[in-house]
């Protein structure tokens, strides 16, 4: 395991975490994860628990951590604290489509659109923008590295 960037605050640090080594859907993704500052193993590797998909699974994971404890059980349909939370929030609700998809119904948005008087930028993209809500999209970013 290899640990890149790292943001510090004075309970607690993140750590970026590469070379994990899990293989299947994470293989080659970045991975985060949090431990005590100035906490190292003696190879002095960071002492951290599980890994998060994204700094702000592993943000919220903590805070739950802080306040309501470590996790005690595991296992299918028991999650934490950040589990709920980020469940509550729509953390998972992102679904990426394919590139070609993506140029397709941009295509489509843009041609539905072209009747929007030039003008401010604005007026189009909104127009835009309506349009993708209209097939149920939105524009997003997932902010885990992927």
């Amino acid at each position: 395991m290899r640990y890149g960037n790292r943001w510090e605050m004075p309970e607690v640090t993140f750590y970026e975490v590469e070379d994990h080594g899990f293989t299947g859907e994470y293989e080659g993704r970045t991975l985060y994860a949090y431990g005590k500052p100035d906490d190292m193993n003696d190879r002095g590797m960071p002492r951290t628990g599980e890994l998060y998909t994204g700094l702000d699974r592993a943000l919220v994971a903590w805070v739950a951590e802080k306040y309501s404890g470590k996790r005690g059980a595991g296992g299918e349909a028991v999650g934490t604290a950040a589990d709920w939370f980020a469940r509550m929030v729509g953390m998972d609700t992102f679904t990426p489509i394919s590139v070609r998809d993506q140029r397709k119904v941009m295509g489509e948005a843009l041609a539905a659109t072209s009747a929007v008087r030039v003008g401010p930028v604005y007026q189009r993209a909104n127009a835009m923008v309506d349009e993708l809500a209209k097939r149920g999209l939105v524009i997003s970013t997932k902010n885990d590295g992927s």
